[in-house]
């Protein structure tokens, strides 16, 4: 999958915006089905607290729709919901932007607590396609 491809597969997925990569970190706006918050997530961090005004400029920022935001489960939800949050994350190479892996971690809400981690290189992802087309 060639860069331009990864990028409109993206945007496709969260509803037209670009979610850029500010300081290494993956931003994305999203509102949660539950509650219908309006909530950013930046890299491992959830913004959960935007004000209109942080919401029209991160709607700007971003090429958002305000109207076909992703529908994405706030953390206070999933806590609330399924005892616990999942979160998929991805690592970028703050100069390139280069994807260089995906983490997958499950956070259990509750005592006691419980921790699932896992992480996946795209450098493995490349080798598997070269060696089982």
């Amino acid at each position: 999958m060639t860069r331009e491809d990864y990028d409109t597969t993206v945007r496709r997925l969260l509803c037209g915006q670009e979610a850029p990569l500010i300081e290494g970190q993956r931003h994305i706006l999203s509102q949660c089905p539950r509650c219908q918050a309006i909530w950013l997530q930046r890299g491992p961090r959830q913004n959960l607290h935007l004000g209109a005004d942080e919401i029209r400029i991160w709607v700007t920022r971003l090429r958002a729709d305000l109207a076909h935001l992703p529908i994405r489960a706030c953390r206070p939800c999933q806590l609330r919901l399924v005892g616990g949050e999942f979160a998929l994350d991805e690592y970028a190479d703050t100069t390139s932007g280069a994807i260089t892996g995906y983490g997958i971690s499950w956070e259990q809400g509750m005592p006691p607590e419980h921790f699932l981690v896992t992480g996946i290189r795209a450098d493995w992802f490349l080798q598997q396609e070269k060696e089982h087309p």
